[in-house]
């Protein structure tokens, strides 16, 4: 997982091809996590209830994605 500024969560597996595991040092309850392709599209968005989080990306195409929860952002890659 590449980090892209500030961040204070992690993403595994990366690559990843079906679920994946959000993993931060802060609790995220309530606040909103998305994540976009490379062209900036929303393809994700799911509430967060807490300091872990797992999300489905079995349905996104092969490629790089970025994941953003606040201002916080990390670079996601799908392999399937």
């Amino acid at each position: 997982v590449e980090e892209i500024g500030a961040s204070s969560f992690t993403l595994f597996p990366s690559p990843a091809s079906t679920v994946v595991q959000l993993r931060a040092a802060e609790q995220f309850a309530g606040d909103m996590l998305e994540v976009c392709d490379a062209a900036g599209r929303s393809v994700l968005r799911q509430r967060a209830t807490g300091a872990t989080l797992s999300f489905d990306v079995s349905a996104l195409p092969n490629g790089a994605y970025v994941v953003r929860v606040n201002d916080r952002v990390q670079r996601l890659v799908v392999a399937h």
